[in-house]
């Protein structure tokens, strides 16, 4: 991962000047249900997307850079294992003050954030999936 994360941040898109620390104020948390064959022990099924596998936890910062992932069994709620990735970008990168992630994350990843880090979390609401028809324009 360290390797992955110096080449997402030294890379040729985003070089920062010498000696520039890299200081996230704000981590974006997103989570991604992926099928396995294989049968082992991080494995699970996770009810919502109906798959059976692993999943993983991404956290980035505003501007794009990996900044924590964690893999496990699919069968985990977002709001249980969110946390970790969240404790271990904020113990790398103690300037981060919010984070940010989808209703997924609601409740008990809001009250563990606030408990054991002291900070918040915003949590974005469903964009609405209906279709509407516009009035003619003349």
């Amino acid at each position: 991962m360290r390797l992955i994360n110096a080449r997402l941040f030294y890379g040729t898109l985003i070089r920062p000047p010498h000696h520039t620390v890299f200081l996230p104020p704000y981590g974006i948390i997103d989570s991604q249900s992926a099928k396995t064959t294989l049968a082992c022990e991080q494995r699970g099924f996770d009810g919502g997307k109906k798959v059976k596998g692993r999943k993983r936890h991404i956290l980035a910062g505003i501007t794009g850079n990996l900044l924590a992932v964690s893999v496990h069994a699919a069968n985990i709620h977002d709001t249980k294992s969110g946390i970790n990735p969240v404790k271990k970008a904020y113990a790398k990168y103690m300037s981060i003050q919010r984070f940010c992630g989808d209703e997924g994350y609601r409740k008990s990843f809001e009250e563990e954030a606030l408990k054991q880090l002291g900070v918040g979390v915003d949590i974005t609401k469903r964009i609405k999936a209906e279709f509407e028809v516009l009035p003619l324009r003349r």
